[in-house]
């Protein structure tokens, strides 16, 4: 292995031993027999996150194509799709995406940029 190989490996694990609970906020633990509540959502993780995201977004895609009318249980079709994009950009964890490029920058090699 070459010393910049080597040099890269352990930037690499020293920057992995030094993440923590803070460095990803996105996820939280679900406590509820403590009676705790939360507004976020229940998630298996970072994948099943993007899951949830790219639905609300594909949701939101046919609610503008369609034509919306005002009914007595949605009043405001406009404001209630704003709002749901508003939610949908809550739930992208870019706190978490810095680290996965700090990895990223890690691990690939930058010649090949």
């Amino acid at each position: 292995m070459k010393k910049e190989d080597q040099s890269k490996r352990k930037e690499l694990i020293k920057l992995i031993n030094s993440l923590n609970d803070k460095d990803f906020p996105s996820l939280k633990p679900y406590h509820f027999p403590q009676g705790n509540y939360t507004i976020g959502l229940i998630t298996k993780g970072y994948l099943d996150t993007s899951y949830i995201i790219a639905n609300l977004l594909k949701v939101c895609l046919l609610a503008l194509e369609a034509d919306t009318y005002s009914t007595r249980l949605i009043p405001e079709p406009e404001h209630n799709i704003k709002e749901v994009l508003g939610y949908i950009l809550d739930l992208i964890p870019h706190d978490e995406m810095e680290i996965l490029d700090s990895i990223r920058y890690l691990t690939i090699d930058q010649e090949k940029i």
